[in-house]
């Protein structure tokens, strides 16, 4: 018999198993086919044996249980560690924008009831654990200690708070322009709990410098999601995470611009719709 030592490998999840595991206290489940991505192996007839809803056993040699125990055969099913997804807004709803004259605001709106539907969804496909890469700072902060808590049923979360931006977007970003701002939004959220600081396109160079500086204080890594600066000076800069960022010089839309009397006639075009 092995005993499992490590629950992080298999954190995760019998996706297509049903509720029967959180029915009882002790279940087996035999036959099972386990995927192991990580020695890249595939075991067949294997035992699972879940005690208050925690593996405490897997390996191929029947293990003893009590007689009380549910037993549940998953011939031609297959068992794999839970998925992680390192890009899911989970809180994040509608998001929409007003226009009076020349002056524009966008907001995103955050419910505990979007999160509690996402993680529903997000588990129902075998992901048990997320990267939530900026939103609004205490509804990613909600989420993720009501799963800690039970509250909520979902994946775990890792999470940023406020994306870190020279725009404002009520709901989604928090708008710094110089190194006291920049500090300030970094430490409120440090303060708070949050596992990243995240960084967006409005930023330039020393902006973010002054950023990964600040985020290092607090030991957060840094995630860039980088637009007017390439992601391989971004990586010169010292952030940690990229997405969504082009390799060795700035994105060009033409139409996605952070040119502010740009991006009010766009706004005003829009709203005039």
């Amino acid at each position: 018999m092995k005993k499992l030592t490590s629950l992080l490998f298999f954190t995760a999840l019998l996706f297509m198993l049903g509720p029967n595991m959180a029915a009882a206290n002790i279940v087996l489940y035999k036959n099972v086919t386990l995927i192991d991505p990580l020695h890249e192996r595939i075991t067949p007839d294997t035992y699972l044996l879940i005690r208050e809803g925690r593996f405490e056993y897997v390996g191929q040699e029947q293990p003893q249980i009590l007689s009380h125990a549910e037993v549940i055969d998953i011939q031609n099913h297959f068992v794999t560690p839970g998925f992680i997804d390192t890009h899911a807004h989970i809180s994040l709803g509608a998001v929409s924008f007003t226009m009076e004259g020349d002056q524009f605001a966008l907001f995103a709106e955050n419910q505990r009831e979007i999160a509690a539907w996402n993680a529903q969804k997000l588990l129902e496909f075998g992901v048990t654990s997320i990267r939530n890469p900026g939103g609004d700072t205490r509804a990613n902060l909600l989420y993720k200690n009501a799963q800690l808590a039970s509250d909520i049923v979902g994946p775990r979360a890792f999470v940023a708070g406020g994306i870190i931006n020279t725009q404002s977007f009520e709901g989604l970003a928090v708008a710094v322009n110089d190194e006291a701002s920049i500090s300030q939004a970094i430490a409120h959220q440090a303060e708070l709990g949050v596992d990243f600081i995240k960084l967006y396109t409005g930023l330039n160079e020393e902006q973010i410098t002054i950023a990964v500086r600040e985020a290092d204080q607090y030991a957060l890594p840094v995630i860039g999601h980088l637009e007017s600066v390439s992601w391989l000076k971004g990586a010169e800069l010292g952030i940690d995470h990229l997405a969504k960022s082009k390799a060795n010089k700035p994105i060009e839309f033409g139409y996605y611009t952070f040119d502010p009397s740009q991006r009010r006639a766009l706004f005003k075009a829009l709203s005039e719709k």
